[in-house]
């Protein structure tokens, strides 16, 4: 099974319990990566007991907490709570939330230079409330590499043109297409997920300068969009980043960036499904979507009827 196939499963059947009250425990040690990216109550995922010491320590772990806190800031303006999120495994200025963006984040990728690496000289920059926002209206001045550092991303992962298989920061991390060896084959591919895993957390800092800074950068909306040009790995960043772009330019746009962009909506279902569970559409726009896709969106349209009786249910109890 495929990191798309597990994502599908687990917007459709797995996720929504979490976001309509039922009981989703037994299912955790099977989707622990995908509540951590997509779950409601992130504290209580954060503290789940299913989530072993060994998957605490994975570089899959210290990923995702800090790109979900990311995506805390970028949907919920959270600056506080992003902090305490991912300064809550320690204490003392080792654990701090500046030092751990500076050594964790930004100097353990060697994909090139960082575009945050002049603003994170000041220690006290990123280590509080205060400091972040300083850190992000600072970062105004460097939003033109945010945005070509998403743009090389989007052109080295996602099947969209001549330029799929450019490779990021000189790292020649191509395809072997006409490779016979299945094994040299599968080693070049871990090597391109191995950087791609290095890189998510400035990706989505970078995502962060861009929607606030210039929130109309053509980049987010090919993001949203786009599809990995490989096989998305079980933990798919990828897919997930996909989401989060999808779900800013539906802030944005509204129902109408589906129904102008996404001509086979079938292929963007679970990103339409996750917007829902996420309370971006109002009972309108989800019989728009399916008054316009019909059965393309059959998966979805179960799912609307679910998450409606379970609200009505809820508001009346």
């Amino acid at each position: 099974m495929c990191g798309g196939c597990i994502q599908f499963h687990f917007i459709f059947q797995v996720l929504p319990k979490d976001y309509l009250g039922e009981s989703y425990e037994e299912l955790m040690p099977y989707f622990w990566f995908s509540y951590l990216q997509d779950g409601r109550d992130l504290r209580k995922i954060i503290k789940d007991p299913y989530i072993t010491k060994s998957e605490r320590q994975s570089p899959h772990y210290k990923t995702l907490k800090f790109s979900r806190a990311v995506a805390e800031a970028i949907f919920g303006d959270n600056w506080q709570f992003m902090i305490k999120l991912i300064s809550s495994q320690g204490k003392g200025a080792e654990r701090s939330f500046g030092r751990m963006l500076v050594r964790d984040v930004i100097m353990a990728q060697p994909v090139g230079p960082s575009p945050f690496l002049p603003l994170l000289h000041n220690s006290q920059v990123s280590r509080n409330q205060k400091g972040w926002q300083q850190f992000m209206l600072r970062a105004a001045a460097i939003v033109d590499d945010c945005e070509k550092l998403l743009g090389q991303y989007h052109s080295w992962w996602h099947c969209d043109g001549s330029d799929a298989d450019t490779p990021m920061a000189g790292e020649q991390l191509t395809a072997l297409t006409e490779e016979k060896d299945q094994a040299k084959v599968g080693a070049a591919l871990n090597e391109k997920r191995d950087l791609l895993e290095r890189l998510m957390p400035q990706l989505f800092l970078a995502l962060m300068v861009v929607v606030r800074h210039r929130p109309d950068a053509p980049v987010i909306r090919e993001l949203a969009i786009g599809f990995p040009s490989e096989v998305p790995d079980f933990i798919a960043l990828d897919l997930w980043l996909n989401r989060v772009a999808f779900r800013l330019c539906i802030r944005k746009e509204g129902v109408g960036f589906i129904v102008n962009n996404c001509e086979c909506a079938s292929w963007y279902e679970e990103r339409i499904a996750y917007c829902l569970l996420k309370n971006e559409f109002d009972a309108n726009a989800r019989q728009r979507l399916i008054d316009k896709y019909g059965d393309q969106l059959c998966e979805f349209e179960k799912l609307t009827w679910r998450v409606g009786r379970a609200r009505a249910r809820m508001l009346t109890s």
